[in-house]
Parts: C-alpha cells; sequence; structure tokens
C-alpha cells in the first residue's frame, strides 16, 4: 500500500513539475530560483510538510525539466530571507 501511495505522490510531482515549467518557458523565464528548505525534516511539523513531500525528489525533478527547456534552475537557501525584505 505503502509503495502505491509513493509513486501517486511521485507522478502528481512529475505533473505539476512539468506543467510548471512549460509555462515558465512559454512566458520565457530564463532562469528561475527555488527556496531551498534546509533542515525541514528537523523542525517541528505535521506529518504532511516532513513526510509527504519528498523535497529532494521535488528539487531534483525541477532541475531535470528546466533542463529539457534549456531554463537554469539556482537554489537559494531560505535561512533568514525574510530579515533581508
Amino acid at each position: 500500500m505503502h509503495e502505491k501511495w509513493r509513486r501517486q505522490v511521485k507522478s502528481y510531482i512529475d505533473s505539476k513539475v512539468r506543467q510548471a515549467v512549460e509555462w515558465l518557458y512559454s512566458v520565457r523565464v530564463s532562469i528561475v530560483k527555488v527556496g531551498y528548505p534546509k533542515n525541514i525534516a528537523q523542525e517541528k511539523g505535521n506529518f504532511s510538510k516532513v513526510h509527504v513531500w519528498t523535497y529532494g525528489y521535488l528539487l531534483k525533478r525541477i532541475h531535470e525539466v528546466a533542463e529539457e527547456y534549456s531554463t537554469a534552475v539556482s537554489f537559494i537557501g531560505e535561512e533568514k530571507t525574510s530579515s533581508k525584505c
């Protein structure tokens, strides 16, 4: 059961990432900056925040699909970013 659920989550991530990158490509975005949620699993959080979304897989797919569309991806650390606003 867990394996089926995991495949469904990955399938959802794949389709939404592709949809997003295709849209970015259509509006001529040349670089995508992605906030990197460092230490997300160590923070107190609910099940869906820590376990459901596999951030490593999500970031990998964003990079792979963006590469197909010749779009650069930059991963930005989110630490102390709100203090720079």
